[in-house]
């Protein structure tokens, strides 16, 4: 995947990430909901992957709707 697809990809998460906060404000009552997740990019270079900050805990839910999140903003591959 090239970096254009990345950075579109990641700019759409962001933006999804930043409305589950919204939606979720008792839990982000004065904390940024990219303080909870790091988003990197795997060894083959293909995917974006989502790791938790092991020292701040998430509601399962929030962790679930973020995975779906990853998944649904996935750029199309060309073909």
């Amino acid at each position: 995947m090239d970096g254009l697809k990345f950075q579109k990809w990641r700019e759409e998460f962001t933006t999804m990430a930043k409305k589950v906060q919204g939606e979720n404000k008792a839990v982000f009552l004065d904390r940024n909901i990219d303080e909870f997740y790091e988003l990197t990019v795997d060894e083959a270079g293909e995917t974006l992957c989502l790791e938790f900050n092991k020292r701040e805990t998430l509601p399962e839910e929030i962790q679930d709707n973020l995975k779906n999140i990853l998944i649904t903003t996935r750029p199309e591959d060309s073909v």
